[in-house]
């Protein structure tokens, strides 16, 4: 059966997303051990195949080409002054069919602000459940 990670990087006009997908996918390659897979837009793969790395972690890129966005979401700037608020597109629409997409029998779906510090997630694999939150 395989076993895999899937990771969805699409930048906006605020965020660059593409620039988490390395440091999240290192973690998950030192920890669990498992496939790599990103669902990006064709900009977001060429950017990240371009980070030094990256190819030696990710073994897959699913290229969907995102439809528009999911509404806005706000950006907070590092220091946290709640007064230089940031709004942007937030493009998650793909996270609807991410099971379809996955290669993988089993697919664990990490955001990319989500460090895996252990390999306690590899207890889910072979999990009775079909989906875990």
């Amino acid at each position: 059966m395989s076993r895999g990670v899937v990771l969805t990087a699409y930048d906006n006009s605020v965020f660059e997303y593409h620039r988490l997908v390395v440091p999240c996918a290192w973690f998950i390659n030192h920890h669990l051990g498992v496939p790599i897979t990103v669902i990006t837009d064709s900009d977001g793969a060429e950017k990240i195949q371009a980070i030094n790395g990256a190819d030696r972690l990710i073994q897959n890129f699913i290229i969907e080409e995102h439809l528009g966005g999911n509404g806005q979401r706000t950006y907070t700037p590092s220091n946290g002054d709640s007064d230089s608020l940031t709004f942007g597109v937030f493009k998650n629409k793909t996270r609807l069919s991410l099971y379809e997409l996955s290669p993988y029998e089993e697919t664990l779906f990490v955001d990319l602000d989500y460090l895996i510090m252990n390999n306690t997630l590899n207890s889910l694999w072979g999990s009775s459940a079909p989906m875990r939150a």
